[in-house]
């Protein structure tokens, strides 16, 4: 099995819903959070073709999403399966604009 490696700004994208949560509901809930991402990465670990490609003009982008668990599921973990490892580029709820912020951050789309 291949480790999940997580980029720089998936990391950030966590830390943000780990504040958001905190901040609304308080440090339970952030821990259900975090355990919701565990289990998803563990699934990503154990089976990196689990998740699903997502359409793009770049036919190489080979970039697959997975949900987090319930009741994160809006929360969608973004990820390429390497040669070395299962990179996570970004983790990011399904209402924001991911065309858009996959296309800043790979610099195509």
């Amino acid at each position: 099995m291949k480790p999940a490696v997580f980029f720089e700004q998936a990391i950030l994208d966590l830390d943000d819903a780990v504040k958001f949560y905190t901040d609304q509901s308080g440090p339970e809930l952030a821990t259900r959070y975090l355990a919701a991402l565990r289990k998803a990465t563990s699934l990503l670990i154990a089976n990196p073709g689990l998740g699903t490609p997502i359409k793009s003009r770049k036919a190489d982008l080979a970039v697959r999403w997975l949900p987090l668990a319930s009741p994160f599921q809006k929360h969608l973990m973004f990820y390429r399966s390497g040669a070395k490892a299962s990179e996570v580029i970004r983790v990011l709820h399904a209402s924001r604009n991911i065309a858009e912020i996959l296309r800043e951050t790979l610099g195509y789309f």
